[in-house]
């Protein structure tokens, strides 16, 4: 990071701060004040604690088109998304 470079942005899970910097090279998601680093906790979360990251099948939570919660409330989904196509075959 460059010297002097104000951390304007927090995460609101684990309040670790973040700089403008840091949010356009993905360390932090500003439209839902995440950072990568607590996406990545919750991809490797239960089902039952936290859907995110995780592809939907008929007997497990997760991300599904067809879900209105996805499709319409959850502020996570494009995010979401991005973490299930990235981890493909993981």
């Amino acid at each position: 990071m460059p010297r002097g470079e104000a951390k304007i942005f927090e995460c609101v899970e684990c309040s670790r701060e973040y700089s403008k910097q840091d949010a356009q090279k993905g360390r932090y998601f500003p439209s839902t004040r995440v950072c990568r680093q607590c996406y990545k906790k919750m991809v490797k979360a239960d089902r039952k604690i936290w859907c995110f990251g995780k592809k939907a099948t008929r007997k497990l939570s997760g991300y599904s088109p067809e879900n209105e919660v996805c499709n319409s409330l959850c502020p996570d989904k494009n995010i979401c998304l991005y973490f299930i196509h990235r981890n493909k075959g993981e």
